[in-house]
């Protein structure tokens, strides 16, 4: 995710900015859990980049804690091209200090959920 005219939408404190969305976020339901004035934009693509999955430190669990505010996150800005060639400035957010390892099945179905929501290629 990157509304169709992809100007920057309102976060915290009437802030707008564009964000590109992976994994479980790209699911509507899912992101508008902890963000509800989310709009979806547009399909873009992110170069040089590989989505990867991580357990925290390794640690298996139902649900952990944690985002930007404990460091399992950075904010990143980056550069994305839309389906039409434009190059959009988003923000999105990194994993720092993780496990590579493969989705839980219930993650990869939210995952799959969404892509296909946002026309995804299938690629993805």
């Amino acid at each position: 995710m990157a509304s169709s005219d992809c100007e920057g939408h309102a976060g915290q404190e009437g802030e707008t900015f564009l964000y590109f969305a992976y994994g479980s976020n790209l699911l509507t339901e899912r992101i508008h859990l902890r963000n509800p004035s989310a709009v979806f934009c547009c399909v873009a693509r992110l170069q040089d980049f590989k989505l990867d999955f991580g357990n925290f430190q390794g640690k298996m669990s139902e649900r952990w804690h944690g985002g930007v505010k404990s460091g399992v996150y950075v904010v990143i800005e980056i550069k994305v091209s839309t389906r039409e060639g434009k190059e959009i400035t988003c923000r999105s957010y990194l994993m720092t200090n993780y496990e590579s390892a493969p989705p839980s099945p219930q993650y990869k179905k939210v995952i799959c959920m969404g892509a296909k929501e946002n026309g995804l290629p299938q690629e993805y």
